[in-house]
């Protein structure tokens, strides 16, 4: 597999289950990780701290399509990114 390091990944529903076990995983291959779900991101937020990786993270219900544009803009922005 390919270094994640310095790669930036998007994953929805990481608050908790498998969404929450991929965030950590990534987290401790040193991507920069931006992540979503409708419910807490508590958890997942303070598994990763021990990796101190860069990350960006919202709650809102990805279905809302205005909501889901507005995230994109802010991954881009928040984690330098260029497209």
């Amino acid at each position: 597999m390919k270094s994640l390091k310095d790669k930036v990944v998007v994953v929805t529903g990481a608050g908790s289950g498998i969404g929450n076990a991929l965030i950590v995983e990534l987290a401790k291959q040193g991507a920069s990780l931006a992540f979503c779900d409708v419910k807490s991101l508590d958890k997942t937020i303070k598994d990763i701290e021990p990796y101190n990786v860069n990350v960006y993270y919202e709650l809102f219900d990805i279905a809302n399509s205005s909501d889901l544009k507005k995230f994109s803009e802010n991954v881009i922005k928040h984690l330098d990114m260029t497209c």
